[in-house]
C-alpha cells in the first residue's frame, strides 16, 4: 500500500507547478515525502519493522499539497505576467495561458481559440482600466469610438483593442492591433452557432491554434514592453 502511495506521488510530482511565493509549501512536499520514503525503506528492510508507524497527518499533507499545485498534463508551465495589475485579472490570464500550450499541443483547436481571446481581453481590460481619465482621452481621439459608452464595463472586445492600438494608448503596434481584431470572432465560438457560420466553408485547422498562441506572445511581448517602466515604480497590485 505505501510502495503504491509513493508511486502515484512521483507521476504527480512532475506537473506540480509551485508558483512564486509557495517556496514554503515546495519544501513542505520535499522534506514530507522524503520522510515517507524513509518510512517505506525501514518497514521493508529485513527483518521488517512493522512497529513503525506512518503518521496519517503526513499523507493527508501530502494530497493538500498536491491538490493546490497540480496542474495536471493537459497544463503548461506556470509563467507570471506581472504587468497586470489587477491580481483576479493576472490569476484568470495566466491560468488560460498555461492551458493554452497544452490545447494548442494536443490540436484542441476551438479551445486554444478561446482561450487566447480569454488572455487577451483580461490584459486589455486591465490596461484600459488604469488610468481611466487617460484612456477616455485616447478614445475621443479615434473617430470611430467617440460615441463610446462611458462605462468602460460594456467596451467590446475590437473597441479596447482600437483604444489599445497606435492611435490610442500606442500599447499594440498597428499590425498586433489588425491581427488582434479577429480574437473577437475566436471567443465566440463558444456559441455554437456563431462556430457552425463561421467554419461552414472554412473550418477550424491545427495552424489556426498555433496562430492564436503566436499572436497572444505577440501581445505579451508589447504590453510587456508598455509597461516596463512601470513595473519597478508602481504600487502593489489592485485587489
Amino acid at each position: 500500500m505505501m510502495d503504491a502511495f509513493i508511486r502515484v506521488c512521483d507521476l504527480l510530482e512532475p506537473d506540480l507547478i509551485w508558483s512564486a511565493g509557495e517556496e514554503v509549501s515546495r519544501v513542505e512536499w520535499l522534506t514530507t515525502l522524503a520522510h515517507v520514503r524513509s518510512y517505506l525503506v525501514f518497514w521493508s528492510a529485513p527483518p521488517p519493522t512493522r512497529d513503525l508507524k506512518l503518521d496519517v497527518f503526513e499523507a493527508e499533507q501530502l494530497a493538500s499539497l498536491a491538490a493546490k499545485a497540480w496542474r495536471g498534463p493537459s497544463k503548461g508551465p506556470h509563467r507570471p505576467l506581472p504587468f497586470i495589475k489587477n491580481s483576479e485579472l493576472r490569476a484568470i490570464a495566466e491560468r488560460d495561458l498555461a492551458s493554452l500550450s497544452a490545447a494548442r499541443r494536443a490540436d484542441e483547436v476551438k479551445v486554444a481559440l478561446v482561450l487566447a481571446g480569454s488572455i487577451i481581453e483580461a490584459i486589455l481590460v486591465d490596461i484600459v482600466s488604469q488610468n481611466p481619465t487617460e484612456t477616455e482621452a485616447a478614445a475621443r481621439g479615434i473617430p470611430q469610438l467617440r460615441n463610446l459608452p462611458t462605462d468602460m464595463s460594456r467596451w467590446t472586445l475590437v473597441q479596447m483593442i482600437s483604444v489599445c492600438g497606435p492611435q490610442g494608448l500606442r500599447v499594440l503596434s498597428d499590425k498586433t492591433k489588425d491581427i488582434a481584431n479577429t480574437v473577437r470572432d475566436w471567443r465566440n465560438f463558444v456559441h455554437p452557432e456563431k462556430e457552425r457560420a463561421e467554419t461552414r466553408n472554412n473550418p477550424l485547422k491545427p495552424s489556426d491554434a498555433a496562430m492564436a498562441e503566436a499572436l497572444v506572445e505577440k501581445v505579451i511581448d508589447e504590453v510587456r514592453l508598455w509597461a516596463k517602466p512601470q513595473l519597478n515604480s508602481a504600487p502593489e497590485s489592485m485587489p
